[in-house]
């Protein structure tokens, strides 16, 4: 079952009433700060599938020193990353 199947059963779940579903994904990185430090970095992407339209995705990336960094929602990936607040994590 794709994601897309996944997400439109779980809003067809009679008596839940869910009206936003994403999945989640996850993902390490590494990057040094501007002091050079280096620091991992956990970003999630969450997937709403087409359906959602503008809102189809959006990120919070969280640093292993308690730094976060999000953003606007978008129908594209790449426009969710260049918009994102990146500098965040660097406190």
């Amino acid at each position: 079952m794709s994601a897309s199947e996944i997400i439109n059963a779980l809003k067809g779940l009679s008596g839940v009433k869910f009206f936003e579903v994403y999945k989640k994904s996850t993902f390490k990185c590494h990057r040094n700060k501007k002091n050079g430090d280096v620091q991992t970095v956990t970003v999630d992407v969450f997937d709403g599938g087409a359906e959602a339209g503008e809102n189809r995705y959006h990120c919070v990336a969280t640093s292993d020193d308690g730094a976060e960094a999000t953003g606007n929602p978008a129908s594209t990936i790449e426009v969710v990353f260049a918009t994102l607040h990146w500098n965040k994590l660097d406190p």
